[in-house]
């Protein structure tokens, strides 16, 4: 498990251009935040028992344009800019102010005064205007305009389809050898045949003794 969270981490980090000790504390805020699917919770609800509130600049762009005179808060607005998430090109289709997302997503970041978003909430109904959302048990019905599509984590995602399980072909027990005795002499000897007689040019029939019979 310890593992598997330092390289979620360290693959988060390896996205920054800059000082990785700088974008730690923005990266650990959004681990925390983002939704297990298997849990349907994030590490959040598990130790707080409630969803963490995100700055406004963590999903979307400032829309103030504010001169600081800070460098740290600079550095700050300019690394949460640059860690939202990006939305998906779509062409040939009109831009609309309502994310495409909020059609297909089960979860959302609810947005308040401030900070902006509570969340993500699971969402229970949707139409054209309104999205239903569950808040701490009970059903409530929110203006589409408040809400912004939430992301989930899928290195914990029970729905992966797993490889097969290979299935081997059963073995046909094999039969043992039946060792056939050789047959004996006797019988090899009256299986040959029979040598004909040996005649020389004058038809005397010669006979070997049986020494040097071959």
């Amino acid at each position: 498990m310890v593992e598997r969270f330092h390289r979620q981490l360290k693959a988060a980090l390896m996205c920054h251009n800059d000082t990785w000790y700088r974008a730690l504390p923005l990266e650990l805020l959004g681990i925390r935040s983002a939704l297990k699917e298997d849990l349907n919770c994030s590490s959040a609800d598990l130790v707080y028992g409630e969803p963490l509130r995100l700055p406004g600049e963590f999903l979307v762009p400032d829309q103030l344009s504010t001169d600081v005179s800070d460098d740290f808060i600079a550095s700050l607005r300019s690394i949460i800019n640059n860690i939202r998430p990006i939305p998906a090109t779509r062409h040939t289709q009109p831009k609309s102010f309502v994310f495409k997302d909020l059609l297909t997503t089960s979860h959302v970041f609810l947005r308040d005064d401030t900070p902006p978003y509570t969340g993500p909430f699971k969402v229970l109904n949707r139409n054209n205007k309104t999205i239903t959302v569950e808040i701490s048990g009970k059903k409530v019905e929110v203006s589409i305009d408040r809400t912004k599509p939430a992301f989930i984590s899928l290195d914990s995602n029970p729905n992966v389809p797993k490889s097969p399980t290979p299935i081997l072909p059963s073995r046909t027990p094999i039969k043992p050898l039946t060792l056939v005795p050789p047959c004996s002499t006797s019988t090899n000897a009256d299986a040959q045949p029979q040598k004909k007689p040996v005649t020389t040019r004058s038809g005397r029939t010669v006979r070997f003794k049986p020494v040097f019979d071959i």
